[in-house]
């Protein structure tokens, strides 16, 4: 097997072909050790070129590693010194910081502690004073309401006493009107100039006081009340030709004003009395109108001497309406005499006041008191005071008077009526008129007696006498005086107010009949 392999391979050998392959593969095999002696050189040189820049590199990475690694340590150390420092500095910042915040804390944890201990004493403060407050509160209630019950008793006591008086004084009243009942008969026989002899009248005497008093000539004297800069106590003026000194200015709180004269002309004393604020007056002068006219109202109606022991409640069992109204407003009953306002008993008592200081001539006025005056509720002053002192008066419409002085009929009293004697509050009635009042009048009437009632009727309205408006209720003897009847101010739809000429014109006729009137009396003596 061998020796065939051997000449099969011999015979390849000998091949041209093979013989060309050959060579070829011997001058491959040649160029390949030539290249890989190539390669294996280069190889070595890029080797040692490798190893050599290696080294190189190696050195230079190594200095440049280790001035890195010095830049390193030196910005390590400076950036170690940096954070030491700062963290030094934050720390140092942080603990002053931590200091100024302690501090403000402390500050701020006083402040607070402060102001809770403020508001705790604020607190307290407040809660001591809500509880004082209360406590006040409470006591001041109470107070109010003992007040009250005390004043409600007091009320009732004061009411329950004044109308003890009213009761006590019926008995004065009824011995006066017995005097004056002697006396009416003659005073209504008696003449106009008789039933004034009693009076010193001067030129513009009555002319003077009537135009002083509801205003005329719009000059009355007590529309100058709140002029005090201009009407005052010591100031001398003229009225006409009289001259006269302003002594007084007197205002009470009920109302009643009036002023005290000084005629120097006759020496005498004189008081004019301020009448009622109009009721148009209710919205400027609110309070005076209601003074004057509840006082003007309730203070005017004579009560049964039932209705005083029982202090109204006698009229519960016949109309509980009217006693319950009666019991209610008993205020409207200020005075202690029954159906007389209180202004009246202040303008008496005013009166007396002055008659006393000036009796023996104070100021050289040595007549004393002489005379007083009056418009409307000043006119029923007038008359009240003038019959109880038995004095002048000159009253000019006059409101009602229902308890006169024994005076009354001293001829030193006239009546002057506007509207010709068909006045406000003094009337000349009409049939009509008094048929009516005989049917509304819850009182009887002297004057208007039931039996006879026509027939005294038809007297009444043939004679043309002047009534005043009180004898609607009751008998009014003021009905008895002297009236001068004037005409009406033309301005005055109520007819409450005089004209002055008319007042002058028969001022003159008055003063010339009493002048002939005391002539003849002379002669018969």
């Amino acid at each position: 097997m061998a020796v065939a392999l051997n000449k099969k391979a011999n015979s390849f050998a000998n091949n041209p072909l093979f013989v060309g392959i050959g060579k070829i593969i011997g001058d491959v095999s040649k160029e390949t050790s030539r290249i890989r002696k190539n390669v294996v050189d280069t190889t070595k040189k890029v080797i040692n070129n490798v190893v050599q820049g290696t080294k190189k590199v190696a050195t230079d990475v190594t200095k440049e590693a280790v001035k890195i690694a010095k830049n390193i340590s030196k910005e390590t150390s400076k950036i170690a010194g940096n954070i030491v420092n700062g963290t030094r500095k934050v720390a140092n910042n942080l603990v002053q910081g931590t200091k100024k915040m302690a501090t403000n804390v402390t500050k701020k944890a006083k402040k607070v502690m402060d102001n809770v201990t403020k508001s705790a004493d604020n607190i307290k403060k407040e809660a001591e004073k809500v509880v004082k407050d209360a406590a006040n509160g409470i006591k001041d209630t109470v107070n109010n309401v003992v007040k009250g019950v005390n004043n409600t008793l007091g009320y009732i006591k004061e009411n329950i006493k004044r109308d003890y008086e009213m009761l006590k004084n019926e008995a004065k009243i009824e011995e006066v009107n017995k005097i004056l009942d002697e006396q009416e008969k003659s005073q209504k026989n008696k003449s106009f100039s008789e039933g004034i002899s009693g009076m010193e009248l001067g030129e513009d005497t009555i002319s003077n006081r009537v135009a002083m008093s509801d205003n005329s000539t719009g000059k009355s004297i007590y529309n100058n009340f709140n002029l005090g800069k201009d009407f005052k106590k010591g100031e001398i003026f003229f009225y006409g030709k009289e001259e006269f000194e302003i002594l007084d200015i007197v205002k009470t709180k009920s109302g009643m004003n009036a002023v005290v004269l000084g005629n120097k002309n006759t020496k005498g004393v004189e008081i004019i009395y301020e009448g009622s604020t109009a009721p148009t007056e209710i919205l400027k002068k609110g309070g005076q109108v209601l003074l004057d006219w509840s006082n003007n109202g309730g203070g005017n109606i004579r009560r049964s001497r039932l209705d005083l022991a029982t202090s109204g409640l006698s009229e519960l069992p016949k109309s509980p309406l009217v006693g319950a109204f009666k019991f209610a407003f008993r205020g409207m009953y200020e005075s202690n005499e029954n159906g007389t306002p209180l202004h009246y008993q202040e303008a008496l008592e005013l009166a007396k006041r002055v008659q006393n200081e000036y009796k023996d001539g104070k100021g050289g006025y040595n007549k004393g008191l002489t005379r007083v005056s009056g418009h409307s509720k000043g006119g029923g002053e007038a008359i009240y005071t003038a019959s109880h002192l038995n004095i002048e008066a000159i009253a000019t419409d006059p409101a009602p008077v229902n308890n006169p002085g024994k005076y009354l009929y001293n001829n030193k009293i006239i009546r002057v009526v506007p509207n010709n004697g068909s006045g406000l509050l003094n009337i000349k009635p009409s049939k009509a008129i008094l048929e009516l009042s005989t049917k509304v009048s819850p009182y009887s009437s002297k004057i208007l007696s039931k039996d006879k009632i026509s027939d005294e009727i038809d007297q009444i309205t043939k004679n043309h006498k002047t009534y005043s408006v009180g004898a609607l209720v009751g008998k009014q003897r003021m009905d008895n005086l002297p009236t001068l009847e004037v005409k009406a101010h033309k301005e005055d739809g109520l007819h409450h107010k005089t004209d002055y000429d008319s007042v002058l014109a028969k001022e003159k006729e008055v003063l010339n009949n009493l002048k002939n009137y005391k002539a003849s009396q002379n002669r018969g003596r």
